[in-house]
């Protein structure tokens, strides 16, 4: 976890609506000092729908890099 926050990239947790309990994904986001992203779909968003999770992915990495 240190080496993670140390480091100089940029870290968003991501979450999927529909996965039910998000504990373990606050909890990450809260050690990190991150926020959480909240995409479509079920426990494994892009091989269920890649098309909505790229869409929904692409701003989020935008962000990231500015």
């Amino acid at each position: 976890m240190a080496a993670v926050s140390a480091s100089r990239v940029p870290v968003r947790v991501l979450a999927s609506r529909d996965s039910g309990d998000h504990q373990t994904c606050v909890w990450l986001a809260e050690k990190l000092g991150s926020s959480i992203e909240y995409l479509s779909g079920h426990h494994a968003p892009y091989g269920q729908h890649p098309g909505v999770f790229a869409e929904e992915l692409r701003p989020l990495l935008r962000d990231l890099w500015r």
